[in-house]
């Protein structure tokens, strides 16, 4: 995941290339939300769909083109956003609302569910419902059938006076979401992810270190081929640690039992976890689990090793847990919407500031040597996008 282009990139550079979009000469509609709303809108909406979501085809490197949709006078309602896949291929939609007052999205459906549009421009009463105007007539794109225009007016009226009623909790999220583009580094992007080569100056009033965590030879992404493998990278590395703590040998294995190499084991949890794709969480834990189960079945000696894993709440205390009970987290964090997963192995608060910060591996070959601003004050790094943890037992 580490190097996967980012679909809010992808997204500029279509607002800024089609000469056609329309949205560009929304700007100074004040009723309209801008074509930088937009982007965040899909950006956030997409990533949220790609971590939660285990039936969502899209990915980081889709393209998206954007068509304005309107209302039987003409006024451009909403944005029809094509998620465009390899090979230029369908990848789904997602149709964002233009008003200032409901700046959210209407509707969104993955491969294979996009609707047709219109030839012109395309009408749009939300529900999945398109239309094309012809003269004194109106044509449902779906079903071909013919309505009187006079009609679909009042029908179009009262459903978009509904739509475009305010919507705070919406227009609270995107202004969360102008906040952190502007002011949160890691989420704007740049060369090293937020991580540090030290903490900063200062006394912490507590603290605590995975016992053991210095001891393995961790591994990084170059040591292993194929593309987004910071999730299998990670889960090697989750191995590592706990082939320390249980005495059961979690890498090097006999050809009998199925695996046979460190490289084979790699292969089996990058296959299981994307396959080159995005890491869904879910995907990441269950790959190891499996992988233990796996393991356990075809070697009397595993018989005592047993594994927990969670998705949490991403709060301090999660953190604080986990270190003091000797389960290794793994965070998902973002560079410029880029995601990648590392490890905390110690936690510090330090008594100044509340600030939290944690000792990672960040599974780029630097062991245990880069530190990441879990909090600062009372406020969670917004680049966290995900927390969960990984046990394994003896």
């Amino acid at each position: 995941m580490k190097r996967s282009i980012s679909i809010i990139i992808a997204l500029i550079m279509v607002l800024l290339t089609v000469p056609n979009l329309a949205l560009a000469t929304n700007e100074t509609n004040q009723d309209t939300i801008s074509a930088n709303e937009v982007q965040l809108i899909v950006s956030e909406h997409v990533i949220t769909c790609i971590n939660n979501d285990e039936s969502c085809t899209w990915t980081t490197s889709d393209r998206c083109s954007t068509t304005n949709l309107y209302n039987l006078t003409g006024e451009v309602v909403a944005y029809f956003v094509s998620v465009i896949g390899a090979s230029n291929k369908d990848n789904g939609y997602i149709v964002v609302c233009a008003s200032t007052a409901n700046p959210s999205v209407l509707e969104y459906g993955y491969a294979g569910t996009s609707p047709k549009l219109g030839h012109g421009n395309t009408c749009y009463m939300t529900m999945g419902l398109y239309y094309e105007m012809d003269g004194n007539m109106v044509i449902n794109l779906r079903d071909s059938s013919e309505h009187r225009l006079s009609d679909m007016q009042v029908k179009f009226s009262q459903i978009w006076s509904a739509v475009q009623n305010e919507n705070t909790v919406a227009k609270t999220q995107v202004a969360n979401l102008k906040a952190i583009e502007k002011d949160a580094p890691a989420i704007k992007g740049g060369g090293d992810w937020g991580l540090l080569t030290s903490l900063p100056s200062g006394t912490w009033s507590d603290w605590d270190t995975l016992t053991n965590c210095a001891l393995p030879s961790y591994y990084s992404t170059s040591d292993f081929s194929g593309t987004n493998n910071c999730g299998p990278t990670s889960g090697m590395n989750v191995l590592a640690y706990y082939k320390t703590r249980t005495g059961f040998n979690l890498l090097e294995l006999d050809s009998s039992e199925g695996f046979g190499s460190v490289n084979n084991i790699y292969a089996n949890l990058y296959q299981n976890m994307g396959n080159g794709g995005a890491t869904l969480p879910s995907s990441y834990r269950t790959a190891i689990y499996n992988y233990i189960t796996t393991r356990k079945a075809n070697n009397s000696n595993g018989s005592g090793v047993s594994i927990t894993r969670a998705s949490q709440s991403i709060t301090y205390a999660n953190l604080k847990s986990n270190i003091n009970n000797g389960r290794m987290t793994h965070l998902v964090i973002w560079n410029g919407l880029e995601a990648h997963y590392i490890n905390p192995v110690s936690f510090y608060l330090f008594d100044s500031n509340s600030n939290v910060y944690t000792r990672v591996i960040d599974n780029w070959g630097n062991g245990i040597n880069r530190y990441y601003v879990f909090r600062t004050g009372n406020t969670i790094n917004s680049a966290i996008s995900h927390m969960g943890y990984v046990k394994i037992t003896a």
